[in-house]
């Protein structure tokens, strides 16, 4: 899959996403959200999310990068390394913001992460609205997540969740991935127009990922 992942060029991905907070009495609240990645290799992306009323989102154009939050009215532009994947790290490792539906990028990138995997199996075969998967379940330490990935000619990822074993509540993200891997983009798909009104302001590292309400 992570082979097949880094040989498409283009592609666009829809993907709706439920991620679980624990609140202060213990109990999971379920967050969803929807979103569209637009990527072309090897230096360009455009991410929109949708979720809680409002529109946050990335792009790239292999100079910059720029991030947005149409609610708070608001967008950063910064320099940014020549391709996605220097840009990905880069996002990580300086700013401490994943890149939306970031798996995308580690998966298939030359990295072995097979021994912090301390069981897996597969648990057959299932359907994932139109699609037809195989279902496997895998536990590293802190951690259980499972894939289930399209079977055929295209073993793309069609879902993911992942489990937190470190709270009590256990909770969980989830990803349902829809792929359209002949799009047609636009010249202006990874350029970033401001809305009226919106200010420029400065990102500034972080020395800690940001609180859920920092982050919205």
């Amino acid at each position: 899959m992570g082979a097949y992942l880094r040989m498409l060029r283009q592609f666009e991905v829809s993907a709706d996403t439920s991620t679980d907070i624990v609140l202060d009495n213990g109990q999971n609240a379920a967050l969803l959200g929807h979103t569209v990645l637009k990527v072309k290799r090897p230096d360009r992306l455009r991410a929109e999310i949708t979720g809680n009323g409002n529109v946050r989102g990335l792009v790239y154009d292999g100079h910059e990068f720029t991030t947005f939050n149409e609610k708070k009215g608001y967008f950063t532009r910064n320099d940014a390394p020549s391709t996605l994947d220097g840009l990905v790290r880069e996002l990580a490792n300086t700013w401490r913001i994943e890149a939306p539906l970031a798996e995308l990028f580690y998966w298939g990138n030359g990295k072995d992460d097979s021994a912090a995997i301390t069981a897996a199996r597969v648990l057959g075969v299932e359907k994932v609205d139109t699609r037809w998967c195989t279902h496997y379940a895998f536990q590293q330490p802190g951690v259980n997540w499972e894939m289930w990935i399209e079977q055929g000619r295209r073993p793309l990822p069609c879902h993911l969740v992942v489990t937190d074993m470190t709270e009590p509540s256990r909770p969980r993200h989830e990803v349902t991935y829809h792929w359209n891997l002949a799009p047609s983009f636009v010249a202006w798909t990874f350029v970033f127009h401001p809305k009226a009104g919106a200010k420029q302001t400065e990102l500034k590292p972080a020395a800690a990922r940001p609180s859920f309400e920092e982050a919205q």
